[in-house]
């Protein structure tokens, strides 16, 4: 593996740099990196002899890449190329690349065994998705893909356009990411048509907020011993539409009410209170959050294994994105570091979730903007599960209006339509993985009622069919 040094003449820039890059990576993957910045901490500055040091600090057979910020840190750099041994200065390379997008392409290239051209031909188009976003051409040299075949000795490259009506959305990006399990690869994705990217094939949240729509151009770069295999596979996927198959009847219609419904209400669940959570030791709040991460991830596998009739052509698809959303590194890595860090467990189960949740909220497309509800949905489940408390839902047997903020599945999968006469949230949002599995049921759902919030328990309402409530 490649080694990385950085040259900048500010000590925190180079250290926030770095910082950044390694988050991109799992620390047992992260190639050695070492800081030759300022003249020490607080001084601004470089120093030709601390570069040599850097770079004998991270020499490897494979090369070394230097990063540079201003103009005399080149000047630096090609003057400590003076001091080291020839033959060390032989297999080092001062890269134009920007300093931070490069930094962070290239660790995680080098993450995957790439050699120096190729790390470093990844790092100079560190800045081509933040171009192409904002709609400008990008300057120096940038990846070119090839339906083909290969597109360098580093990897293999093809292009497909997502015939996907609701683009690569939670469900088909884990039909994606579980199609490449097991595989030694390391398959990046990126959404040409919007300057996205890359993203890791491994992470079903980096996948699923690319954004990729119907019509975009999803460009699939692959590299290691079971590349073609990978590429074979996602070929082979992409055929089927990822697991949308065109012809499967699309999701279940929403049901209507056709008359009005009088019932009391019953509240949809709220997020587990942090109240009365006594964190351990962070060796104890690790233990505790994998034996949560279990509990919920079988729960979820029993909704997704065994589902009612009804919900057999939807809840399998529903909770199997679920389960691979709960076991993303994005997600577990964010979790395992802040409790390592002393952070209670309940605490970081919160902030992480709120924080992918937060990524799929920002992107432009509705219906992939409420896939955030699938991350507010484990983190209920994981704090319950967390608290030792029930994860199940069990609403009443007898005749109910479900009323609160939003509809998550795993509520949606318990509901009887004998019972549960209509749901009614003041979230707006009719295409949430709780609204797909309340359609199939065949539940009426009313929404964008902002007093849903606020009803009592037991208060009774009606609900007329065009979606206005009285008695509340």
């Amino acid at each position: 593996m490649i080694g990385i040094v950085v040259v900048s003449h500010s000590h925190a820039l180079a250290q926030a740099a770095v910082g950044l890059a390694d988050e991109m990576v799992p620390p047992d993957s992260r190639p050695s990196v070492a800081v030759a910045a300022g003249l020490d901490e607080t001084t601004f500055g470089t120093d030709a002899a601390a570069v040599a040091e850097a770079i004998a600090q991270v020499d490897s057979p494979d090369g070394v890449l230097v990063f540079l910020d201003l103009g005399s840190a080149v000047l630096s750099a090609e003057m400590a190329l003076e001091f080291v041994d020839p033959e060390v200065a032989e297999r080092v390379r001062l890269t134009p690349a920007p300093l931070v997008e490069g930094l962070v392409a290239a660790m995680v290239s080098a993450s995957t065994g790439a050699g120096l051209d190729a790390v470093d031909r990844e790092a100079r188009a560190g800045l081509v998705p933040k171009a192409q976003h904002l709609g400008v051409e990008p300057e120096g040299p940038h990846p070119q893909v090839s339906e083909s075949g290969p597109a360098s000795d580093e990897g293999e490259e093809f292009r497909h356009t997502l015939t996907n009506p609701h683009g690569l959305h939670a469900r088909p990006a884990a039909a994606l990411v579980s199609a490449l399990a097991g595989l030694d690869a390391d398959v990046r994705l990126r959404n040409a048509s919007r300057g996205l990217g890359p993203a890791s094939a491994g992470s079903l949240m980096q996948v699923a907020t690319l954004d990729l729509r119907q019509g975009d151009e999803l460009v699939v770069r692959a590299s290691g011993p079971d590349a073609h295999t990978a590429l074979d596979r996602l070929r082979e996927l992409a055929a089927r539409s990822f697991g949308d198959e065109p012809d499967d009847g699309g999701e279940p219609a929403p049901a209507s009410l056709t008359e009005e419904v009088t019932a009391p209400v019953v509240r949809l669940p709220e997020p587990a209170p942090a109240d009365g959570y006594r964190p351990g030791r962070p060796e104890a709040e690790l233990e505790r959050f994998e034996v949560a991460q279990k509990r919920v991830d079988d729960y979820l596998s029993t909704l997704a294994r065994h589902p009612r009739p009804d919900l057999a052509s939807v809840a399998p698809g529903v909770f199997d994105a679920q389960r691979a959303l709960l076991a993303d590194r994005s997600l577990t890595k964010g979790v395992r570091r802040d409790i390592e860090a002393g952070t209670p467990a309940i605490e970081s189960v919160r902030a992480r979730c709120d924080e992918q949740a937060a990524r799929f909220e920002a992107l432009s497309d509705p219906y992939l903007q409420e896939r955030a509800q699938d991350l507010r949905s484990l983190s209920r489940l994981l704090c319950l599960a967390l608290r030792n408390e029930r994860l199940a839902v069990h609403p009443p047997h007898s005749a109910h209006v479900l009323a609160g903020r939003e509809l998550d599945a795993a509520t949606a999968a318990e509901l009887d339509p004998a019972s549960t006469l209509v749901v009614v949230t003041s979230a707006s949002g009719r295409s949430g993985h709780g609204a797909i599995l309340l359609a199939a049921a065949g539940i009426p759902l009313v929404t964008g009622v902002p007093e849903a919030e606020e009803w009592a328990v037991g208060a009774v309402v009606t609900v007329a069919p065009d979606g206005t409530v009285r008695g509340a």
